[in-house]
């Protein structure tokens, strides 16, 4: 069941959070700069109305937060807690404040070979973890990889496992999935 799956909370979440202010949106998601009220600690909180998933994408979602609980690497986004009400699903992650990768490539103007060098360094180093432990990412994209601070040394993380699946050695993957610009 939903619940034995990803340790979920019981209480409501504004128990234990208090949400700051809205930091981005997606089509059926918002995501949040909350504070916990015990540790004072800043998390990201990603919302998700109920009404406008489907079943299988229930099921998926949960997937989701399980994989992202139970993986372990520097550049891939904690996943911390996971509540419910009647309309909505609450994933907790740690506070990434620096940004997208791609807006710090428009910032920048040019990106040096050596900060290119250490920022793909860091994706190939999550992706051969992720790939290590059976899941693939399917929607890596500079929209998804987020700086931790908006230091210039900055270290990323890579987000979104939303498409992400387990994945069978020998099988071929065929379907057109995440951003195709891409």
């Amino acid at each position: 069941s939903m619940a034995d799956l990803v340790g979920e909370k019981k209480s409501k979440i504004t128990q234990d959070y208090e949400f700051i202010k809205e930091v981005g949106s997606g089509a059926f998601s918002k995501v949040y700069k909350a504070r916990q009220k015990m540790s004072k600690a800043l998390r990201c909180v990603k919302k998700l109305s109920k009404k406008d998933l489907t079943d299988e994408e229930k099921v998926k979602l949960v997937e989701e937060v399980s994989i992202l609980k139970n993986l372990d690497h520097p550049n891939i986004v904690k996943a911390l807690e996971f509540y419910q009400n009647d309309k909505y699903f609450f994933i907790v992650t740690e506070y990434l404040e620096g940004g997208e990768l791609f807006d710090r490539i428009m910032e920048c103007q040019s990106f040096t070979e050596q900060a290119s060098v250490e920022v793909m360094e860091q994706i190939m180093s999550a992706v051969l973890y992720l790939h290590r432990q059976g899941f693939i990412h399917r929607d890596l994209k500079p929209e998804n990889i987020i700086f931790e601070t908006k230091d210039p040394n900055s270290k990323i993380k890579v987000i979104d496992f939303g498409t992400s699946c387990a994945y069978e050695k020998g099988n071929k993957l065929k379907k057109k999935l995440g951003t195709p610009y891409y």
